[in-house]
């Protein structure tokens, strides 16, 4: 009877341990992340054709009426393949806002130009994107800085 004890306790003692620990059989795949996704989305899983390499996907999906497109994208890079995703939203209008991480580096960057190269039609038209304090930690690029700050001042807290 202790015998049996002693294995049921050693069992229960290992099976902690293992569920504790980091194991590859608990890590989530790609493509199970994809699939899951798509699932909690309700949305529909397609594979993208073209250029942007053989093993990226798109997510069609709607949220509160609105049509959204997640894309991920596999890219070869220098050594290893490069993982990117985008979510686009279907608008009306040509806006485009692009959201990148900002560069960490210790690098100096200079920005040396000739003044009197710069036109002064383009030096009048120049609009500072004001993006809210929370996105402080991104780089926001659009094609059009006014719909922009339109946009950033229902979200500004």
């Amino acid at each position: 009877m202790s015998m049996l004890l002693v294995v049921v306790v050693l069992v229960l003692f290992g099976g902690i341990i293992l569920l504790n620990t980091k194991s590859p059989l608990g890590k989530k795949t790609r493509e199970r992340f994809l699939q899951e996704l798509t699932d909690f989305l309700e949305g529909t899983l397609e594979p993208i054709e073209g250029d942007t390499g053989e093993n990226s996907f798109r997510i069609k999906f709607k949220f509160k009426g609105e049509e959204f497109v997640y894309e991920d994208l596999e890219k070869q890079g220098f050594k290893d393949k490069v993982y990117k995703a985008y979510l686009r939203a279907k608008i009306p209008n040509q806006l485009t806002l692009t959201f990148t991480e900002k560069r960490r580096s210790t690098r100096i960057r200079t920005d040396i130009f000739i003044a009197s190269e710069v036109s002064t039609q383009y030096a009048s038209e120049h609009v500072q994107i004001q993006a809210p304090k929370y996105l402080k930690d991104l780089n926001v690029v659009t094609n059009d800085p006014g719909a922009a700050n339109k946009i950033f001042e229902d979200f500004s807290i």
